[in-house]
C-alpha cells in the first residue's frame, strides 16, 4: 500500500515537470493526486481526518482511510524527504490491528511527527487527533496515548 501512495505522490511531482511526457498510469495517478489535495472534503468529509490532513499539508500530502483502520499515505519529494534518505515521494501506511481509528489517527500523527514531516503549524492541525483528551463517563481524563513504536525503513 506504501508503494502505490508513494507513485501516487511522485506523479504529482513529474507531472509538474514533465507534463507531455507522462505515461497514461503516470497521467492518471497525478489526476488523481491533485483531485484529492484539492478537493479533500470530497474524499472523507468535513471534520474527518483525510480532510484536515490534506488541508493542513496544502497538496504536499495525500493521505486515506481504507479498511479496518488502513491509512495510507503519499508524501511529494521535498528536503524533508530528502533529509529521510528518500531520492523521490515517499509512500507510509499504516494498520491498526484491532480496527480501532483514534489510535489510527494517533499514529499516523506520530509518523508524521517522527519524520518531521510538513511544519509545526501544519502538524498542530492535526493535534486533536494526535492527542485527544481521554475522558470516562464523568469527563474525568483517564489517560494520554504514548507511542513507543520504532519506525523501519523499507
Amino acid at each position: 500500500m506504501a508503494y502505490i501512495y508513494a507513485q501516487l505522490a511522485e506523479s504529482a511531482d513529474i507531472s509538474e515537470s514533465f507534463k507531455n511526457k507522462l505515461e497514461p498510469r503516470q497521467k492518471a495517478l497525478a489526476q488523481i493526486y491533485f483531485a484529492m489535495t484539492n478537493f479533500p472534503k470530497l474524499v472523507a468529509g468535513e471534520g474527518r481526518y483525510c480532510t484536515i490532513l490534506m488541508e493542513a499539508f496544502e497538496g504536499q500530502i495525500v493521505g486515506k482511510l481504507g479498511a479496518d483502520a488502513c491509512y495510507g499515505i503519499g508524501v511529494r519529494a521535498s528536503e524533508q524527504t530528502k533529509k529521510l534518505g528518500a531520492k523521490g515521494a515517499i509512500g507510509i501506511s499504516v494498520k491498526v490491528e484491532d480496527g480501532n481509528l483514534d489510535v489510527l489517527y494517533m499514529i499516523v500523527s506520530e509518523i508524521l511527527q517522527e519524520l518531521d514531516l510538513g511544519s509545526i503549524d501544519q502538524r498542530k492541525k492535526l493535534h486533536s487527533f494526535h492527542y485527544p483528551l481521554m475522558l470516562n463517563t464523568r469527563n474525568i481524563e483517564i489517560g494520554r496515548p504514548v507511542f513507543s513504536f520504532k519506525l523501519k525503513k523499507h
